[in-house]
This record gives structure tokens, sequence and C-alpha cells, in this order.
């Protein structure tokens, strides 16, 4: 990625676009991973309470 942002500076934009993308990407699968824990956890939670 480096040595193509060096000879063309119009990858440039492009390399930052893509980067860009993936750490949204990466941001977005982070929060889904979280969320999903944090309900599961929940429900296992609530179950538990239920049945005591």
């Amino acid at each position: 990625v480096l040595i193509l942002t060096n000879r063309y500076p119009s990858a440039n934009l492009l390399n930052s676009l893509v980067l860009c993308i993936l750490s949204i990407f990466n941001l977005f699968i982070s929060f889904i991973m979280y969320f999903t824990t944090f309900l599961s956890v929940e429900k296992h939670v609530l179950f538990t309470l239920h049945t005591v």
C-alpha cells in the first residue's frame, strides 16, 4: 500500500478511502460482536433470575 502511494498520487485517495471503509467495517463488526455478547449475557442473567 505504501509503495503504491509513493508512485501514484491518485492512488493515495483510493488507499485512504479503502482504509477508511475498512476501519468503519471493523468498528461495525466489533459493535455487533459487543451487542450480541451483551444480549446473550442479559438473556443468561434474566434466565437465571427467572429460574431462581
